[in-house]
């Protein structure tokens, strides 16, 4: 599976060709083929990438290096140009990619071209904001089933694979755990909403933007009509390709009798077959032709089994014809094969709102369905109509405001850092929209509770997020956070990251108070009580444009009561924070009972945990057991125990303890494999499952499970007990998905 260079072509042309998960340069030699017939004097270079291959999957390459990595060999396939002593150079480059692979030839193209200010680079790209000086010869990316928008599973087409991608979610949140994120596989890089995709669509925004009469590469995606993968929304990015000037650089083509994995799958047609394909295209008809002239073919293997069913003949050829045409023609010849955009979508607009001058992100927490976020949007624009009424027509202000929900959250999801994560990938991927259908207004955001989490964690991960005012309500966000970095102007940014922060201090936020700040000393959970405590930086260093509300009366919600409303909207509008003489929504200083509980926090968060699951496992046991549940005090002697035992286990593994059992594992294995391939474990499964059954009639009809080779009863069973335990841990399950 190495990368394949074709540099015999006569002509000035280099094709790019980017295989999709778990693929390879082979599994793309239909598409080199076909690209080599529409442009025969090119040279094509098919590349082999760190997803390719049967692992493809569980590949960690970081997205950002995979793409700075063709980068890099697309300079070397230039410069061996140049010293082959071959006439001439290069002067058009085309980029193809399918699925994953279409991803990194778009984040090829925003590399070759330079850091934008509206949208920097990711850290890992530092060396590439320069650009390339061969950006201009890229005349065209082809993308094959790409993924515009990334992948969720929500955005999945049955329910099998929407199965399989959260499986995958969480899977990849466990490698990344226990590797201390270095094991995050790539596949995780391009889920909808990752720092990944949304850098790369808020830097294509900026580079279609600020070069709006730069020659700019022509996007043509080419799409399955049973592609069970890429939803229509991803397939079209009506946010970035579909937005001022990008639209009349992208054609969208449909590809009959397709699905996501055989998009790459083509045959060269002869002349009867590219005739009747071609007339088929000019008739309007093509999926017909295709589907009646069709021959019984061998589709796929089922339980050894071949099955047999109609097969469209043609379509293999109709995608080889397409491809060719999307390669080769230049876009306004593509008129009789490209889908109107329009006909997609019920969504009413696509074009930017060019009039807008502000859009406001509204964003609630965790217990909270967010009906107050379009009040507070309201009021916003209220103060707006006030303020514009002494403004000139020219400079009056236009807000925009989103207040949509990411669902009900409760306390214990919001504790996983990774759940979290992916609701602030929620928010980021509407943002990407907002600043796509709103191009002259800068972003404001006011945010309560994991609102202001998600903010944050927007700050961290995605460089070119920008935000003009920022307010902060019951925040879960650390008390150490780096406000300094994001309110000073950093390299290659016109502005800072954020212009002003206003954060609310409330006097008795327990919930920041007792849980937020429990976790506050594990950095791995990444949450803090500047809800509670406020921030670090605002009590040492006073930076311009950090503000705090000091002590706002009430709990969580303290800041988001009417009386604070107009304080926020006029926040939001002017950017200052508006002074304030005795007011009788503050006071002078926090709960005192509250402040001291807070410094335990930690220890009562653990004591209470350490209960629940005691309980929990006690009344479980007490279903086959005595049915006491005791709770005492570890002796010393037990104490002692404990203590000890870290020390020996690094003993054991020293002294090579290990050893013996691991082979004894690995023999235990082979005499598995061998067992399983003799057929020798049919007749042991039968009485396994045979006395299964008589475990549940046992079980069932004289409450107990005895062992099937001998009469004494090993487990008494107790019905009471059963449902005790059952009823206390679905109250606990109850408990932590609701409250």
């Amino acid at each position: 599976m190495k990368e394949t260079f074709v540099a015999d072509g006569k002509g000035a042309e280099l094709i790019v060709v980017l295989h999709g998960l778990s693929g390879s340069p082979t599994t793309m030699k239909d598409v080199c083929a076909a690209a080599g017939t529409a442009r025969p004097d090119a040279d094509i270079l098919a590349l082999q990438l760190p997803f390719g291959g049967p692992l493809g999957s569980i590949a960690r390459t970081p997205a950002e290096s995979v793409a700075a990595n063709v980068v890099k060999r697309i300079d070397a396939a230039i410069e061996q140009r140049q010293q082959s002593g071959r006439e001439g150079r290069y002067d058009k480059i085309i980029l193809i990619g399918h699925s994953f692979g279409a991803v990194i030839a778009r984040k090829v193209a925003i590399i070759a071209h330079g850091e934008r200010a509206e949208a920097i680079f990711e850290p890992r790209l530092a060396g590439f904001r320069q650009g390339r000086e061969w950006a201009g010869l890229i005349e065209r990316i082809v993308m094959l089933g790409g993924m515009s928008r990334g992948w969720s599973p929500a955005a999945a087409r049955d329910w099998t694979t929407a199965t399989w991608w959260t499986i995958g979610s969480w899977i990849a949140e466990f490698m990344a755990l226990v590797t201390f994120g270095w094991g995050r596989p790539t596949i995780a890089y391009i889920r909808q909403g990752a720092p990944f995709i949304v850098q790369t669509r808020l830097q294509w925004l900026a580079l279609t933007r600020s070069s709006p009469d730069a020659k700019l590469p022509f996007v043509v995606q080419l799409l399955g009509a049973a592609d069970d993968l890429v939803a229509p929304d991803d397939s079209v990015d009506f946010s970035c390709d579909l937005s001022g000037v990008a639209s009349e650089g992208f054609a969208l083509v449909e590809l009959p009798f397709t699905t996501h994995n055989d998009a790459y799958v083509m045959s060269r047609p002869t002349e009867d077959e590219r005739k009747i394909i071609k007339d088929a295209i000019h008739a309007g008809n093509l999926s017909d032709v295709c589907m009646h002239s069709s021959l019984p073919e061998v589709t796929r293997r089922h339980f050894l089994i071949f099955k047999r069913r109609e097969r469209p003949s043609l379509v293999k050829q109709a995608k080889w014809i397409l491809f060719e045409r999307v390669v080769r023609d230049k876009p306004r010849s593509l008129s009789d094969i490209k889908i109107n955009w329009q006909l997609m979508t019920d969504i009413p607009e696509h074009f930017p709102d060019k009039k807008a001058t502000n859009v406001v992100f509204v964003i609630h927490g965790i217990r909270d369905r967010g009906f107050w976020t379009q009040k507070i949007a309201r009021v916003i624009k209220h103060v707006v109509e006030k303020e514009n009424v002494s403004r000139p027509a020219d400079l009056r202000l236009h807000f925009r405001s989103f207040t949509g929900s990411y669902g009900y959250f409760a306390m214990v999801p919001f504790v996983l850092p990774w759940i979290r994560r992916w609701k602030a990938e929620w928010l980021m991927d509407r943002y990407v929209e907002a600043r796509a259908h709103y191009p002259n207004a800068g972003v404001s955001f006011v945010g309560h509770s994991n609102g202001t989490y998600l903010l944050s964690r927007a700050l961290k991960d995605y460089p070119a997020a920008q935000f003009d005012r920022v307010v902060l309500a019951g925040s879960v966000v650390r008390r150490d956070f780096d406000w300094i970095s994001r309110l000073n102007r950093q390299q290659g940014r016109e502005k800072p990251q954020v212009g002003e922060v206003l954060n609310y201090v409330a006097t008795h936020d327990w919930v920041v108070a007792l849980l937020s700040k429990a976790f506050q000393p594990a950095r791995f959970f990444d949450l803090g009580s500047a809800g509670h405590d406020g921030f670090n930086q605002f009590r040492t260093d006073k930076p311009r444009g950090l503000h705090e509300s000091r002590f706002v009366k009430g709990s969580h919600s303290a800041a988001l009561v009417e009386t604070q409303w107009d304080d926020i909207a006029r926040f939001i509008v002017h950017g200052r924070p508006i002074p304030k003489p005795p007011d009788a929504d503050f006071n002078a200083s926090r709960s005192w009972f509250l402040v001291a509980m807070s410094w335990i926090s930690t220890l009562l968060l653990a004591s209470v945990l350490w209960l629940v699951l005691g309980v929990g496992i006690a009344l479980t046991s007490s279903v086959f057991g005595g049915g006491t549940i005791q709770l005492a005090m570890p002796t010393f002697q037990e104490f002692g125990e404990w203590l000890a035992w870290p020390g020996q286990a690094l003993h054991w593994i020293a002294a090579g303890g290990w050893i013996e059992p691991l082979l004894q594992g690995m023999s235990a294995v082979a005499g598995w494999i061998a067992t399983l391939f003799s057929g020798d474990w049919i007749m042991p499964a039968w009485r396994a499952f045979v006395g299964l059954i008589g475990w549940f009639g046992d079980a069932l009809f004289h409450g107990r499970i005895s062992l099937p080779s001998t009469s004494s009863t090993v487990w008494q069973f107790n019905p009471w007990r059963a449902a005790v335990a059952t009823v206390y841990w679905w109250l606990v399950y109850i408990v932590a998905t609701r409250f």
